[in-house]
């Protein structure tokens, strides 16, 4: 897919972390002359994930999501003003252990209208994306995909979990047999509040890569994730960022608000006490499920709250070499 091996690296040998500092050379992939691509910085609401190119996935596409956040830009394959095609990249700091703070984009969101598939556009609209970045100064990028491409793509998974079990079995989710889904009591002394910049630098989370959002970073992207801060005796065990989606089953006539979990980050052994309470106040707040990927601990609730596993899913890194991590060493934007 990448004609610069050292975009997408395999990681085996690697004992730290490395960003590479030089510029890689792009291809050009031809598209027809009726199309082009073009580059849109997203101002206000200008994006509406619903009016974007379809996906023809029946289930678990939200469908009524809008970006407002200063520096993220769409990259869109067009035709007669259609947009056939489009990725989204929204800017956010990092931090890479022994390395540092660093800006990164999480590209997003990549759909393509079915006529236009196995045509190379995905990835023309990924090297473009990149190479937009480049020239932005932003030199580290990641993704999520559905099928591992590169040798050095972290596995996880997708899960779900019920909050309200009645309109669950109403939008025909595939509950696991015999099982309560009462959520567990919670810990004496958690309280939870509105994350603020300096969170992220004090929590004391074992992972190797995570957020490390600016003031200003954080207040622009709680246009779209809520983040809160959950604290045990007052000490930072967590921070977790999630966002409202609607969820379509068209066959069924059923729509679902349901939560997605786009961050999570917690302290050793505290992914269970964490997740508990923000499932708590989601399901105080009418959320009918919690939809999201495997970081950071989350791993270790699995069964203690009853998560459903629904697929494989890996998050792969542009520009970066790492060594073999695991999912449990990342704590990343999910959207």
């Amino acid at each position: 897919m990448w004609n610069d091996d050292r975009m997408f690296t395999d990681t085996k040998g690697t004992d730290k972390i490395q960003v590479f500092s030089d510029k890689f050379g792009f291809p050009s992939i031809p598209i027809p002359d009726e199309c082009s691509i073009e580059i849109k910085d997203i101002i206000k609401n200008n994006v509406d994930f619903s009016t974007a190119a379809s996906s023809d996935e029946e289930a678990y596409n939200p469908i009524d999501i809008k970006l407002s956040l200063s520096g993220a830009y769409t990259v869109e394959l067009v035709k007669k003003s259609k947009i056939c095609g489009q990725i989204i990249s929204i800017p956010n700091s990092i931090f890479l252990k022994g390395h540092g703070k660093e800006t990164s984009i999480l590209s997003t969101h990549l759909l393509i209208d079915s006529k236009y598939r196995n045509k190379r556009f995905a990835e023309a609209l990924i090297l473009t994306t990149v190479k937009e970045s480049f020239d932005r100064k932003i030199l580290i990028g990641y993704h999520w995909i559905k099928q591992s491409k590169t040798k050095s793509a972290i596995k996880s998974y997708c899960w779900f979990r019920p909050l309200d079990l009645g309109k669950c079995l109403k939008a025909d989710y595939e509950l696991l047999k015999m099982t309560s889904y009462v959520l567990p009591i919670e810990e004496n002394g958690i309280s939870v509040s509105k994350s603020i910049a300096l969170d992220f630098e004090k929590i004391k989370s074992s992972t190797e890569i995570r957020l490390l959002l600016s003031e200003e970073e954080l207040v622009k992207i709680s246009n779209v994730i809520t983040f809160l801060t959950v604290k045990l005796n007052d000490q930072i065990i967590g921070i977790v960022g999630y966002r409202k989606f609607i969820i379509i089953k068209p066959k069924l006539n059923i729509t679902v608000t349901a939560a997605q979990i786009c961050y999570f980050d917690s302290s050793s052994h505290r992914g269970i006490t964490v997740l508990t309470r923000i499932m708590h106040i989601l399901k105080n707040d009418g959320y009918v499920a919690v939809h999201g990927v495997f970081m950071s601990s989350i791993g270790e609730t699995i069964n203690e709250l009853k998560l459903s596993i629904t697929a494989e899913i890996y998050i792969d890194f542009c520009n970066v070499a790492q060594p073999e991590f695991k999912i449990n060493d990342i704590a990343l934007l999910y959207i």
